[in-house]
């Protein structure tokens, strides 16, 4: 099992061969903000508001999708207070990765995502993540 951050969910829907490239493991979870998060891409970004690709993929029974917990919660206060924009950290998570860092980070998953502030954390990164710098 592996988290999945927006990014991932992201550039799938903007078509980023790179993203595109990278085949899905069968086992996928990611946090109920995660899901909001690129929902609300959609809105912001595609004609309609609504991308039939997420939706199904979304539904599909590979992926669980899971409740954002008290426990996350702290985790990722936590995190903004350490390593959040502003705080002069290297990862400069923003509010959305501080949901995916504490998701992956309770449950000990490794996280796929694209870019690299998460490398500047103690998350252990699927090894199919893009690192971009």
């Amino acid at each position: 099992m592996i988290a999945v951050d927006s990014s991932i969910l992201v550039g799938r829907m903007r078509g980023e061969a790179d993203v595109l490239a990278i085949r899905l493991p069968t086992e996928l979870c990611l946090s109920s903000t995660t899901a909001v998060e690129s929902a609300a891409w959609c809105a912001r970004n595609l004609p309609g508001g609504r991308s039939d690709w997420l939706e199904a993929f979304l539904a599909d029974g590979r992926v669980r999708i899971d409740a954002f917990s008290p426990a996350m919660v702290e985790i990722a206060s936590e995190a903004l207070r350490s390593m959040g924009r502003g705080t002069g950290h290297p990862a400069q998570l923003n509010f959305g990765d501080a949901m995916v860092y504490a998701h992956a980070l309770l449950l000990g998953l490794p996280l796929l995502c694209k870019g690299d502030d998460f490398r500047h954390t103690d998350l252990q990164l699927d090894p199919r993540s893009i690192l971009t710098g």
